[in-house]
């Protein structure tokens, strides 16, 4: 449970800081600053279908609104951020593929009551890794990169690829895991936990944008 709070607390906190810090990008961190409040509000929602009503119906939730809606909102960060028109039409193909994927999971594969959609959960971390790869990438290629630190989607985006690297063997390997569970279940928890390596680089990028 502690767990959940701590869910709710840091992305509050860090919605706050990133509102009212001055960065480079001011527009960019007011959609980070909503992205955050955005994901303390969806686990709030969550904490409270977990405690008033059956594991189904949170994982109904999670499953079908929270963690897809979220796929799209760190897409449409990409998108705001990419200064290059090609780069933006692969986010705009990226997120098409993705709802198609979505679509997939809940109208044409069959899955039991207590297995999550890995199918969409899959293509939405292998767009997050290369989105972020795709952002170093251009970083690395600017004059941007000299001044990288105080960089807030440097930052943002490290966090993001750290993140969805090692939470995406979970859901690719899903049937792997059902299949040991002891390993499965080991790795399901590392995944609720392994989010905030995420929230450490996110909270170094606001240090950084600090002391500059």
């Amino acid at each position: 449970m502690h767990y959940k709070i701590l869910n709710i607390a840091i992305p509050t906190i860090l919605s706050i800081f990133y509102f009212f810090m001055n960065g480079n990008n001011k527009a960019i961190m007011n959609i980070l600053s909503a992205y955050f409040i955005y994901s303390a509000i969806f686990e709030t929602i969550g904490l409270y279908l977990d405690n008033n009503y059956p594991d189904a119906i949170n994982v109904f939730f999670y499953d079908n609104i929270f963690i897809p809606s979220l796929y799209i909102f760190v897409f449409f960060i990409f998108y705001k951020v990419f200064k290059i028109k090609l780069y933006k039409q692969i986010v705009v193909v990226a997120t098409l593929i993705y709802v198609v994927s979505y679509t997939i999971d809940k109208f044409i594969i069959s899955y039991n009551t207590a297995e999550l959609s890995y199918v969409s959960y899959s293509m939405g971390a292998i767009f997050c890794i290369a989105m972020s790869m795709l952002y170093l990438y251009s970083l690395i290629n600017s004059l941007g990169i000299i001044h990288f630190k105080s960089d807030i989607m440097f930052w943002f985006s490290i966090g993001n690829l750290l993140f969805q690297i090692f939470t995406f063997p979970f859901f690719a390997l899903l049937d792997v895991w059902y299949k040991y569970s002891r390993i499965g279940n080991f790795y399901y928890y590392f995944t609720l936990y392994v989010i905030y390596l995420q929230y450490i680089f996110y909270t170094i990028g606001l240090l950084c944008l600090k002391r500059k």
